[in-house]
């Protein structure tokens, strides 16, 4: 039996209960009781479908499979953006609006542990990855790219509860938030699955669909919703830093996929001795004389 990561395991119960917090703090004293209950309940019983995922996810980072660990990504946020979903409409109503530091500080944590759950659950441990330098820094690569996406969407989903006065109509906020949710839920999922191919040697066309998604649906998507927010609603909440994140991501992309195309109507990969310092120390200690 292996035992759960413990920084994943308490990661996703910290975030869990920082929002249940919120929950609890914006909700009328007079439910404390009642909705506590209902939080405890629902934690348990997530807890207890997740224990064997979080140890499948466990067995997992020693290998490049993904499974158990995509399932445990599902999970967690389906779960997590539904606490969200009845906070950011707590900050819409009326009576029960909390002030901007409040917001901000939900803002980091979401910020914190959505994308920090996903590095735990992203970095391999496999030896066939970790002993060839060039695979090992594609991979970093790789997973910082959904990271940032993953820091892009939530900003995006944010501009929803922390300006003080709502700037969009209802039905514009929740197209967004919940085209957000859908990428939350998703995007991730096809990152992971793509590690789930790959073997010893990095193959980069095994390598397009994440890149690919992303630039539809983050760089090119929600740069045409902040750009809609800021020119139709005149919302002043839309980043201007993430603006030109994206439209940066979209050169840098068409420059990456031209590559790709390129390498791959070279041929496959040769095979490749490991570049990593400590490797070829060790190789060259024992090289006979």
């Amino acid at each position: 039996r292996v035992p759960p990561p413990p920084p994943s395991v308490a990661l996703i119960s910290g975030s869990m209960l920082l929002a249940d917090g919120y929950l609890m703090g914006q909700s009328p004293r007079g439910w404390w009781l009642g909705l506590g209950l209902l939080l405890s309940a629902g934690n348990i019983c997530l807890l207890l479908v997740l224990r064997p995922v979080v140890a499948g996810a466990g067995a997992e980072a020693h290998t490049t499979r993904r499974g158990c660990t995509m399932l445990l990504w599902f999970l967690y946020i389906f779960v997590l953006e539904m606490k969200v979903y009845f906070i950011y409409r707590s900050c819409r109503a009326e009576g029960h609006c909390p002030g901007p530091p409040a917001r901000q500080a939900f803002t980091l944590v979401l910020a914190l542990s959505v994308p920090g759950l996903f590095a735990l659950l992203g970095s391999p441990e496999a030896p066939e990855i970790l002993s060839t330098f060039q695979w090992r820094e594609e991979l970093r690569s790789h997973l910082l790219w959904v990271v940032v996406d993953l820091l892009d969407i939530l900003d995006v989903q944010a501009g929803l509860w922390e300006p003080p006065q709502r700037a969009l109509p209802f039905w514009a906020e929740g197209v967004t938030f919940f085209y957000c949710y859908a990428l939350l839920l998703l995007l991730p999922c096809a990152a992971l699955g793509e590690l789930s191919l790959q073997g010893p040697q990095p193959l980069p066309h095994r390598m397009v669909l994440y890149p690919l998604l992303s630039l539809l649906t983050v760089n090119l998507a929600t740069s045409l919703i902040r750009a809609t927010h800021l020119l139709l609603f005149r919302d002043t909440s839309v980043s201007s830093i993430f603006l030109g994140k994206n439209l940066l991501a979209l050169a840098l992309k068409l420059c990456m996929f031209l590559q790709y195309r390129k390498q791959w109507l070279s041929g496959p990969p040769s095979p490749q001795i490991p570049t990593d310092p400590g490797l070829i120390s060790s190789t060259q200690a024992v090289r006979p004389t």
